[in-house]
Order: structure tokens, then sequence, then C-alpha cells
């Protein structure tokens, strides 16, 4: 703890996931996490959204909280400098078209995005308030329709993902796109499940940032709860997880704070904030 404690006195930096970490259960920013966020400000501390989430989504969030938009977006595929493109990661089409092919087998909701498009098929309930983002994705009638568009637009393809109705639909199609060769897998909120380019993450993401920042990484706190922010525990120079982050997850970070029902983020950014001596 000491050696963690002597690291949060060096960061400039800090990239927070939202679903299960900044947002509580309800996708809600709490009272507490928003002054946090605010006292970062003040006490001229970085904070940079890093999710699974599109950019659209992202940016809607930030826009109403006050933040740049400056974010690792599509679990790392993306990165932008106050909404300018810094970083991409591209995912091949033949990659994206087999992740279609195991949600028609199943009959699970697909989404497949680029830097400005979502593109959907299928049915998922959503959890908090209807969002502007979300209501702009574009939705194709089958699967079939999703894979015409996602071969039209094979040179600008990011992320897909996939959402089962109950666990035992997710480990059933967690199994089958296992299976599929190039690309990293990784679960990034309760049954949704995000596929990248083999070698992508939120990881090297925040690498670009920081880069684009002017910011050494270990002068850079992540803080996650999910499989996708694994490698960014051990990437930065602090790696902070939620209370009630996978154990994976809390095993590799240097401290573990409340969950997000408690005001984890709150907790982190003011540890950091008082211990390099802020107001």
């Amino acid at each position: 703890m000491v050696a963690a404690e002597k690291n949060l006195g060096r960061v400039s930096l800090v990239c927070v996931d939202l679903d299960g970490t900044l947002l509580s259960p309800d996708k809600t920013v709490s009272a507490a996490n928003r002054a946090a966020l605010e006292r970062a400000r003040m006490a001229g501390l970085r904070v940079a959204v890093a999710s699974g989430r599109h950019p659209l989504s992202i940016y809607e969030l930030t826009d109403e909280l006050g933040l740049e938009r400056t974010a690792v977006s599509l679990s790392g595929a993306y990165v932008t400098l106050r909404g300018l493109e810094v970083f991409r990661h591209p995912l091949d089409c033949s990659a994206a078209l087999e992740v279609v092919d195991v949600a028609e087998r199943l009959g699970c909701y697909v989404s497949v995005a680029g830097p400005d498009f979502n593109l959907t098929c299928g049915r998922v309930t959503r959890v908090g308030a209807p969002s502007r983002a979300v209501e702009g994705y574009d939705a194709c009638e089958s699967y079939a329709a999703l894979r015409a568009r996602v071969e039209r637009d094979a040179g600008r393809l990011l992320k897909a993902a996939l959402h089962a109705d109950d666990e035992a639909s997710y480990r059933k199609l967690r199994a089958l796109v296992d299976r599929i060769g190039g690309v990293s897998v990784s679960r990034s909120d309760a049954l949704w499940l995000d596929v990248v380019s083999m070698g992508c993450s939120k990881a090297e993401g925040i690498a670009f940032l920081a880069r684009g920042l002017g910011i050494p990484l270990d002068e850079v706190a992540a803080i996650g709860d999910d499989e996708n922010d694994v490698e960014s525990m051990g990437a930065v120079g602090v790696g902070i997880a939620m209370g009630n982050a996978i154990e994976v997850v809390r095993d590799a970070a240097d401290v573990i704070v409340a969950d997000n029902e408690h005001d984890g983020v709150a907790e982190a950014i003011e540890a950091i904030i008082s211990t390099r001596g802020g107001a």
C-alpha cells in the first residue's frame, strides 16, 4: 500500500470506466461522484473516460458532466482528444461477419461499430433513461441486412458486441465467439461481450491517449471493474479496482475502492487528490 500511495501522488490523469464503475447500477452518476469529478477539475487532475461504449454514448454523458470529449472508447479501439481522433485499431470485416453469424445462430442482439456509426440487429433491454445516442444507432431489420451494411463499411469497423439474455446463454455465446480467430474477446458489463481486433485493448488506447496529452503512463490511474479492464490495471502507474470488480481485476489492481453503489470512483479521486496534496 505504501508503494501504491506513492504512485497515487504522481497521478495527473485518471481514466475511468463507465458501466460498473462511474455509473451506479441504474446507469446514473451519483451526487458524490459528480462532486468528485468537479473537485478533480478544480485540483488540476485530468479525467478521461475509458469504456467499451460507443463514442456517441460516451459524449452524451461527458457533455452532461462537463467533461472534455477526451476518451478511450469501444474497448480501446478508438481514442479521441477533445473530440478529435488520435488513434483507431480496426476490426477485420471477416471477423465482424463471423460475430454476426454467431448472433444469428443464437438469435441474440449484436452490434458492429465504427467511429461514427453503430449497426445493430436484435432486441436488447437497456437499463436507465432513454439515450439520444442509442436512439441514433442504425437498427437493421435482419442479420442479412446487417451483414450487407458491415461489408459496405468494411474499412471503418472497430468493434462488435453481443448481448445474452442470461448467464447460460452468455456461456454458449462466449464459447462460440472464443473460436473466432484474430480477435480479443472480453466481458464489458453484465451479459455483454466485446469483440475487438487481436492486440486491441483499453490499455493500448490509454497509452495513446496519455501520449497525446503528453503524460507519462506512470502518471496515469485507471479505474475499472470488468474483464476489459484487466490489462489496464498493470499498464498504468496505478490500477484501481472497484469493490464490485471481478476477481481477476482485483488481483491485478494496486488499490481497491468501494463498489459502484457506494461511490468508489469518488473514493479513488479523493485519495489521489489528498495524496497529491490537492485542496
